[in-house]
């Protein structure tokens, strides 16, 4: 390949007929295919051990609690309402427009329910070890 008049060597692609597409190499697919293997096992060291639901409005926590008791609890505004429900904690009303917190389904310890418009967060946390990481040095 040539540019502005320097050849410049294709370590990893094959120019093919036309210019502008280059066919993939076996080599491609296999670094490819490694990189999706090795995000997905990033999932492996997601904490399951969950115990504790905490609803928070503006900052303030409102309720903080087991998330296998169950439990209604509505904001002091009356625009939302959670539920604590067989161990899990979901947005069941909101009074928002786009209803994208009701429609994100059960929170988890890696991804919380938020409703934007009434700022209200709800997350699952869990005791966990006294060992918030491991460094190697």
């Amino acid at each position: 390949m040539e540019v502005r008049g320097l050849k410049v060597p294709l370590y990893f692609m094959e120019e093919s007929k036309s210019k502008s597409i280059y066919r993939l190499k076996a080599l491609d697919f296999f670094i490819i295919a490694l990189i999706i293997v090795l995000s997905f096992c990033s999932l492996l060291f997601i904490p399951k051990n969950a115990d504790t639901v905490t609803i928070m409005q503006h900052g303030k926590v409102l309720y903080s609690g087991d998330i296998n008791k169950d439990a209604v609890i509505v904001t002091p505004d009356g625009k939302n309402e959670i539920t604590i429900k067989n161990g899990n904690a979901y947005m069941s009303e909101a009074d928002c427009k786009d209803q994208l917190c009701v429609k994100m389904g059960f929170a988890t310890n890696y991804r919380p329910v938020i409703c934007l418009p009434n700022e209200v967060v709800i997350f699952i946390s869990g005791k966990g070890a006294d060992i918030d990481g491991v460094t190697f040095g």
